[in-house]
């Protein structure tokens, strides 16, 4: 879950300090790949221009068939932490996920937690190979006979969390989930299926007071 991502007694990177956890589920996956643009080309802005997808921002449409969960996702890039100039892709991460986070009773104070290096956790959560895989060839693109140049290449492995060509390509996907269904089938004459909304209680602050709704269906 974005902001409160388990132990890992392999991870390296510096971590935030533990002051806010959330609902929302993230995937990792590299910006060469078409599902980025399509995030960013289906949110309200239509923002699919190359050079807009290239950062921070996204809040498209999602359905993640394995869970039943419908919402938003959001693409966390390099630039999330770009300061006063950061762009409006950089806002609207902040703004729309920063009111799904809450608050936890953990020490220290907001100004300490970090977006950027809660993005590179997450980089330092996967493992060298996987790390690796972001500085394989742009993924999908035809072979034509020819090599990829040295810089990428199959079957690396990175240890340093600051790799730039890994990084560049590097994104984490956050959902902010609208919906969830749970389906019960292990016995077909007693199967059963609910679903969560996300229900939002009006007249709030910046951080986005709700709860989730039960309903029970016919499965």
């Amino acid at each position: 879950m974005w902001g409160s991502l388990p132990e890992n007694k392999h991870n390296d990177a510096p971590r935030n300090p533990p002051l806010f956890d959330s609902d929302m589920p993230t995937f990792t996956t590299d910006v060469r790949m078409q599902k980025v643009k399509e995030i960013f080309g289906s949110s309200a802005g239509h923002a699919d221009r190359d050079e807009l997808v290239q950062g921070s921002g996204g809040g498209g449409p999602v359905e993640a068939v394995c869970g039943g969960l419908k919402g938003e996702a959001f693409v966390v890039g390099r630039d999330i932490d770009g300061g006063e100039g950061a762009g409006s892709g950089v806002r609207t991460v902040k703004s729309e996920v920063g009111r799904r986070m809450r608050r936890t009773e953990g020490e220290g104070k907001e100004g300490e937690w970090s977006w950027g290096r809660e993005l590179t956790a997450h980089f330092g959560n996967c493992s060298p190979g996987m790390r690796g895989s972001w500085k394989n060839p742009p993924p999908g693109t035809p072979k034509n006979g020819q090599e990829p140049d040295k810089d990428h290449q199959l079957g690396q492995k990175v240890e340093d969390l600051h790799d730039p060509i890994a990084r560049e390509n590097f994104r984490v996907v956050i959902i902010r989930p609208e919906e969830v269904e749970q389906l019960d089938i292990s016995d077909p004459a007693t199967a059963k299926r609910w679903k969560y909304t996300f229900v939002v209680e009006k007249g709030q602050g910046e951080e986005e007071k709700g709860e989730w709704k039960c309903e029970e269906l016919w499965p």
